[in-house]
């Protein structure tokens, strides 16, 4: 079952070192940024970023006149509630997965002179779930309710940038990446649909 699902029948490593392999003068700092950006220790500053964001559009509309309607407001306050408590519940969640498949990242698994290895990681073994790729997708997907569809892309590439610089540094497998991201996105639906029934407001759970 695991050469289908995580091995992908050798696409797994496959992926990884042709994405491992890509090096240079601007690639290596870009992947090691976009590690940076899909940590868990800045999850409190994105929140302040998004409240603050959601203050500055406020200003914005009551200099214009106009006002937020109630599904608006309400819509914003599930996006804060749901990517607070979706954090919590990850952070119980990654640690619960990665002791049960206790897979091994790259640098265990395959021959040293086979990838590089970008950057310093004392545990070798869970590999899976990436926890970067598992941040970044339930970012992403908190706030895609109140981004506007041509802005969305760059939510898209957000999540692809941190989950493509975990594999890039020789730290996950692209399956590692992959799953995380799934699991961020399944997270994000559920707690975002509850709170909508909590709130009495189901319509608008989707």
């Amino acid at each position: 079952m695991k050469s289908i699902l995580y091995d992908w029948g050798g696409f797994n490593v496959w992926l990884f070192h042709r994405i491992n392999n890509i090096r240079g003068s601007l690639i290596d700092p870009l992947m090691q940024l976009g590690t940076q950006l899909g940590s868990h220790q800045l999850f409190w500053l994105y929140v302040t970023l998004i409240i603050l964001a959601r203050l500055r559009q406020s200003e914005l509309r009551d200099s214009q006149r106009i006002q937020f309607t109630e599904q608006q407001s309400s819509a914003w306050l599930v996006v804060i509630a749901t990517l607070i408590l979706t954090y919590f519940i990850e952070a119980w969640l990654v640690g619960a997965l990665k002791q049960m498949f206790n897979f091994p990242r790259p640098p265990l698994a395959l021959a040293p002179e086979t990838m590089h290895l970008l950057t310093h990681k004392s545990d070798m073994h869970h590999s899976l779930p990436s926890g970067h790729a598992i941040f970044a997708a339930t970012l992403v997907a908190s706030l895609w309710p109140v981004t506007r569809p041509r802005f969305r892309i760059f939510l898209v590439l957000f999540v692809m940038w941190v989950g493509v610089s975990r594999i890039n540094l020789g730290i996950h497998f692209p399956a590692d990446v992959v799953y995380g991201a799934i699991i961020g996105v399944s997270l994000i639906l559920i707690v975002r649909r509850l709170l909508w029934l909590f709130i009495k407001d189901p319509h608008l759970a989707t």
